[in-house]
Parts: C-alpha cells; sequence; structure tokens
C-alpha cells in the first residue's frame, strides 16, 4: 500500500510537471516573454529527472549495471542544472537587472559558480566515477547550500508578487533537506525522493500561481495607467479651454469693443482712433503668440529638448528682440536624449517666460543667460540675468512671480530655489526628475 501510493504519487507529478512545461511554452509562443520560456526548461530537466530516478525506483531496474551510471549522473550533475534553469526563471520572473543592479550581479555569480559546477561534476562522473555515499551527501548538502542562499538574498526585494517564489522556493528547500536528512539516516531511497518530489511539487504550484498573479498585475498596472493617462489629457483639455477662454477670449473682447470705438470716432477723433488701432494691432499679435504657445504645448512630436531650445529661442526673441538685452540658451551635450513630457515642457517655459518678464521689468540687466545641464537623474534649469537684484521680500510684484515658479516648479516633483543679493544680479533654479 505504501509503495503504490508512492508510485502513483509520483506519476501524478511527473504528469502535472509534463502539462506545466508544454503550458510555459505555449505561453511563451504567444506572449514572448523570456520568463515563460525559461519556466519551461524547468520544468522539462525537472521533468526527465524525476523520469529516470523513477525508473530505477522500479525493482526490476534497480540493478541494472548498464544504466547504473546514468541513475548516478542523474543523481548530482543534473542537479546543477536543473538549479540554474532555476536561477535563469527567477532572474526573468523578477526583472532582476531593473530590480536590483546588485542582487542581479550577486545572482550572476552564482550562476557561474553553479555552472562551472555542473560541467567539472559531468566530466568527473564520466571519467573519474566516484561512488563513495558520503561523495553523494557531500554534494547533495552543497546543492543545498546553494538553493539556500539565494532565497536569504532575495527575500530583500520589495514586489508584490514575490512572496509565492519564497513560499515556493522554501518548500523545494524543505524537500531538499529532508531528502539529505533521510538519506544519510538510511532511509529507504524511494522515500527520501518522495519527500523531495513532494517539495518540488508544492513549489510548482506555488510558481504558477506566482506567473498568473503577475500577469494579472501587471494588467492592472497598465489599466491604471492608461486611466492616469486618460485622466492627464482631460486634465490638459481643461487647461486649454481654461487657457483659450481666460486669453483668447478677453483679448478678443478688447479687441472687440476697441474696434468698435475707434470706428465711432473715425470721423470726430482720428488721433484717438489711430490709437485704439494701433492698440487693436498690439492686442492681435499678443493673442497670436498665446495661440503658438497653446499648440506648441499640445504637440506630442515636439518632446525632445531641441525642439523646446527652438521655442525657447521664439519667445526670447519675441521678448527681448527690441529690449536691446542680449541673451544665451546653453545644452550641456549629456541631455541630448532627454524626453519631456507635456507637463514638463509647459511649467518650464512658463517658468522661462516669467523670469524672462521679471528680468525685463525690474532688474535692468544686459544679459540674460538660461542653462540647461543634467545631475543624475534630474534636469536643472538656470535662469541668470546681470541686474540690480532684490530683496526677496522688497517688491511684491516679483515675489509673486516667483511663488507662480516655485508652484509649477512642484507640480514637477523638482526644487525650486532663487539667488540674489542687491546689485548682485539674479539667479533662478528649477530641478526636477526626469525618466
Amino acid at each position: 500500500m505504501h509503495i503504490n501510493f508512492i508510485f502513483f504519487f509520483t506519476c501524478f507529478v511527473i504528469s502535472i510537471l509534463i502539462f506545466q512545461c508544454i503550458l510555459s511554452f505555449v505561453q511563451f509562443t504567444f506572449k514572448k516573454e523570456r520568463q515563460f520560456f525559461l519556466y519551461g526548461v524547468y520544468l522539462f530537466i525537472l521533468s526527465v529527472n524525476f523520469i529516470v530516478n523513477f525508473y530505477f525506483w522500479l525493482p526490476a531496474n534497480s540493478n541494472n549495471q548498464h544504466l547504473i551510471f546514468l541513475k548516478l549522473f542523474f543523481g548530482l550533475p543534473v542537479n546543477y542544472f536543473i538549479y540554474l534553469s532555476y536561477l535563469l526563471f527567477i532572474k526573468a520572473f523578477l526583472q532582476l537587472p531593473q530590480l536590483s543592479i546588485s542582487l542581479n550581479k550577486k545572482i550572476n555569480v552564482i550562476i557561474i559558480i553553479n555552472i562551472v559546477l555542473g560541467i567539472s561534476t559531468s566530466i568527473g562522473y564520466y571519467y573519474v566515477p566516484i561512488w563513495d555515499i558520503w561523495w553523494q551527501h557531500a554534494n547533495m548538502l552543497f546543492t543545498f547550500l546553494l538553493f539556500i542562499y539565494p532565497f536569504f538574498i532575495l527575500r530583500k526585494t520589495k514586489v508584490k508578487y514575490y512572496q509565492f517564489i519564497i513560499r515556493g522556493s522554501l518548500c523545494l528547500i524543505i524537500g531538499i533537506l529532508l531528502n539529505i536528512i533521510f538519506s544519510l539516516l538510511q532511509f529507504d531511497l524511494t522515500y527520501c525522493d518522495s519527500l523531495l518530489l513532494a517539495g518540488t511539487f508544492i513549489e510548482v504550484l506555488f510558481f504558477n500561481y506566482a506567473l498568473q498573479f503577475k500577469m494579472k498585475y501587471q494588467e492592472q498596472q497598465l489599466l491604471l495607467a492608461e486611466i492616469v493617462k486618460q485622466k492627464a489629457i482631460t486634465d490638459e483639455y481643461n487647461r486649454v479651454a481654461a487657457d483659450l477662454h481666460d486669453e483668447v477670449g478677453s483679448t478678443l473682447s478688447s479687441i472687440h469693443i476697441n474696434s468698435v470705438v475707434a470706428q465711432k470716432k473715425i470721423n470726430t477723433d482720428i488721433t484717438e482712433s489711430k490709437k485704439l488701432l494701433q492698440l487693436i494691432i498690439s492686442q492681435s499679435k499678443k493673442m497670436q503668440h498665446n495661440l503658438s504657445d497653446i499648440v506648441w504645448g499640445l504637440r506630442t512630436d515636439l518632446d525632445n529638448i531641441d525642439d523646446f531650445g527652438i521655442k525657447l529661442r521664439e519667445i526670447m526673441e519675441h521678448t527681448l528682440g527690441a529690449s536691446g538685452i542680449t541673451y544665451s540658451i546653453n545644452f550641456e551635450a549629456d541631455i541630448a536624449d532627454i524626453k519631456l513630457t507635456v507637463l514638463q515642457r509647459r511649467n518650464i517655459m512658463l517658468i522661462c517666460k516669467e523670469a524672462i518678464n521679471n528680468s525685463l521689468k525690474y532688474a535692468k540687466a544686459s544679459t540674460i543667460n538660461i542653462e540647461f545641464a543634467k545631475n543624475l537623474n534630474e534636469l536643472v534649469v538656470k535662469i541668470i540675468d546681470d541686474g540690480i537684484g532684490f530683496e526677496m521680500l522688497a517688491t511684491q510684484n516679483i515675489t509673486n512671480g516667483l511663488t507662480n515658479m516655485e508652484k509649477r516648479t512642484k507640480q514637477l516633483n523638482g526644487f525650486f530655489t532663487v539667488d540674489t543679493q542687491v546689485n548682485k544680479g539674479t539667479a533662478i533654479i528649477a530641478q526636477f526628475p526626469i525618466h
């Protein structure tokens, strides 16, 4: 009865492993994700290993001297290759290069050690067979230690679906440990191997659930990202509508009123009519530039830093062209590949415009320089003038503008600072994270 239960349990587990192996390769065919392929390889080697061992569990085959080498080979060297496929699957599942570079390096070291041991042990079994039982136990204990080390390393990672990998690996570790203990106590080999088989079976159940949980989690994250994206689009449309209403709508109303007044006075007060017409021209130009800025802010194809520089030069030329103030825009070489979001482009541009207008109106500056640099994962924007500077609380108009610039920087999760002294010029610095 005891033997029959182990026999049927072994057949059941091997069937599950083969079925799951085929399913993993099918999932890899459709999803093209490396984790499914490596999981399939892991299950394939496990299945072959258990099938070979199961063959020798059968009484008719237990003393077959022609295949005794094959039995011993699958007892130790193949374990290293099983462990290798296990580690490669863990790396792909947890996306270790992105999750933790240091953790990925440690796992790579273990993988290299495992490859060396697997190859050397295979060669050793072929050329210098060692049949002593102590050699078997020493290798099993070392394999157990190899399994236990990454378990303690990987438990530090903070991934929601990682808990299932931890539990599955723990079950396999317990199965290996019990297999070693009962082998040393000289229990029946069939019973010892069935403990390892049980640990492997429970591990596979946890791994399967981890894969399903991860796929569902990723789908939820994609859905959440799409919701956030749609909300951002809605917010942007609302902002554009507000800008059109505030800037374009009010300007058009003013143009209409001035046009009506100018028409009434064209025959009675030509001088006043000319002033109103000049005002209408000025308002039209202002509205034209405002519309150009709004359209530029909505375009998604102008997301690189060079396009931003072109627009900024256009604005500086329009604002400072007749003032006699010299200006420059400098970009460090390592920011050429930076892509800016719509919100980043808009807020940086408004910060620069506010700073330029403040320098033009209050600073009495002769030069204005704007610098863009990269500091680790942050973009640093500096607007520097050589004007008269100011006391932070001295001028209400300036501090209102600074408050607006600080607010826009905080919207980008950044930091805003002002470095100024009377007669020492002003440097406005905004830095924020980039991806």
